[in-house]
């Protein structure tokens, strides 16, 4: 009954639909249209309420119009559920929205990123064929591998994009662990050497 502000139900007794919804324009002229004849169906709204609201003309027996009758049903909970779902695909659409985003992004990133990554790797190349001392191959050698690896990681992006968006499969490879320690000493070393850092192998036969 609180949605017509009232506290007991006799107060509703006696009283017109007309003075139930004197602040409800909109009703009125529902109300004003019933009374001229017409049987109409509207929603109608009080406060957090909905109503699927029924009128029509009152009439006597010989036909002429008395009044009106009305019925409204609550649709309060169907409303709110409505909105509550319009809100679930709301944000479903722009969850993926965003993911395509992310996904156009990192392609168009890694592709700007992969052209001068293989400009250096062919430069590194080109400089290890030629006429090199040890300690110059091995400078050469570590920046082809370097960007190799940073090659490796922006493919590992993109393989993590993918990942959400559930389109990668997972692969089994091999690697030997004292390969992969070798390479991480090599690609590290001039900045253990600023660092005055060292990697120690320790035999735990």
């Amino acid at each position: 009954m609180s949605m017509f502000q009232i506290d007991q139900a006799g107060q509703m007794v006696g009283r017109s639909m007309f003075d139930i919804y004197k602040d409800d324009p909109e009703t009125l002229v529902t109300l004003n249209r019933a009374l001229a004849g017409e049987s109409l169906t509207v929603e109608t709204r009080s406060g957090e309420y909905y109503f699927d609201s029924h009128y029509g003309p009152l009439k006597d027996k010989c036909g002429a119009i008395t009044g009106i009758v009305g019925l409204s049903t609550d649709i309060t909970l169907r409303k709110n559920l409505d909105f509550a779902r319009a809100v679930a695909l709301y944000s479903e659409a722009s969850a993926e929205e965003a993911s395509e985003m992310k996904s156009n992004f990192l392609a168009t990133m890694s592709h700007e990123i992969r052209t001068p990554i293989n400009g250096v790797i062919g430069m590194a190349s080109l400089i290890m064929d030629t006429e090199l001392n040890a300690e110059q191959r091995s400078y050469a050698d570590a920046l082809r591998g370097s960007a190799d690896i940073l090659l490796t990681l922006i493919n590992d992006i993109l393989d993590l994009s993918k990942a959400e968006a559930g389109k990668i499969d997972l692969e089994s490879i091999n690697f030997e662990m004292d390969h992969l320690i070798g390479d991480v000493r090599k690609h590290t070393h001039v900045r253990l050497k600023e660092k005055r850092s060292q990697i120690f192998q320790i035999n735990f036969a």
